[in-house]
């Protein structure tokens, strides 16, 4: 596939899980639409070009990574030599781990959580919310990524299939839909759903400390930062300690990684 393609699967799949999502909201919303819906989606969307230009250059930067590595025979899954097909789903699935702890990371770590800060600072999820990432952050993720695929050797075609699962996983986590608690038994070990990661956007540090996985909620299992949706009440978005400006308007949004809230720094008693 020529490097310059390789995003375009992850872009378009993120447009087309946008779109269904978003008129499933319009029927099946867990939370009533607000007024300024489309004002909202318009700021998130701003952020989202720019995080998929950043991220799409990532990608570039980590299929030339991969195939350079393929080639010195470098990277965790080089040395393992696995047939094709285990080894593209376990590179995905070694790539969602990182994911988990480059996420869990923004939140342990004072200066990336004011990168990833603008994120939560938005008091109403939707699925414009999944592109709301400050181009910082976007920038640093991208960083993490490529050498995340030259020290796990992960294939091209493993990042193929993993641009293709986070490009529906994130829209659909992010969305505003009223998934029947029903579910949550079944599909705690699978996909993250919106019940999952809306606890993840609570304003109480308890609660957006945990449930911290991209595509596959069994990292959280894993590493002990589960939190049933089915124990949280009185469930509000957004942090603390932001305001309206900060929440809504696009230039206070992108100011965010700059300023400095009366809240104590993050995160001294969460879980680790």
């Amino acid at each position: 596939m020529p490097m310059n393609f390789f995003p375009l699967p992850n872009v378009i799949g993120a447009i087309l899980a946008t779109l269904i999502l978003w008129f499933l909201e319009m029927r099946f919303a867990y939370w009533p639409l607000p007024s300024n819906r489309l004002t909202h989606a318009r700021n998130n969307f701003v952020f989202g070009i720019a995080s998929l230009l950043l991220l799409g250059a990532a990608a570039v930067a980590s299929i030339t990574v991969s195939m350079f590595a393929r080639e010195h025979g470098w990277g965790v899954l080089n040395w393992l030599r696995l047939p094709l097909v285990f080894e593209t789903t376990a590179g995905a699935v070694l790539y969602d781990l990182g994911n988990y702890w480059i996420h869990r990371g923004q939140h342990m770590v004072p200066a990336l959580w004011r990168l990833h800060r603008a994120h939560h600072t938005d008091r109403y999820i939707d699925v414009s919310s999944a592109f709301r990432f400050h181009p910082f952050e976007s920038l640093y993720r991208g960083m993490c990524f490529v050498a995340l695929v030259f020290i796990g050797g992960i294939s091209i075609y493993s990042i193929l299939l993993y641009a293709v699962l986070v490009s529906i996983a994130l829209p659909l986590s992010h969305a505003n839909l009223n998934i029947p608690s029903s579910w949550e038994s079944w599909c705690r070990y699978g996909l993250v759903l919106p019940l999952h990661h809306r606890v993840h956007h609570s304003v109480k540090r308890v609660e957006h400390d945990r449930n911290y996985g991209i595509v596959f909620l069994w990292w959280d299992f894993l590493f002990g930062t589960f939190l049933s949706p089915m124990t949280v009440t009185d469930l509000k978005i957004g942090l603390d300690y932001a305001s309206e400006k900060q929440g809504t308007e696009l230039a206070a949004m992108l100011k965010e990684p700059f300023v400095s809230p009366n809240a104590p720094a993050p995160f001294e008693d969460s879980p680790r």
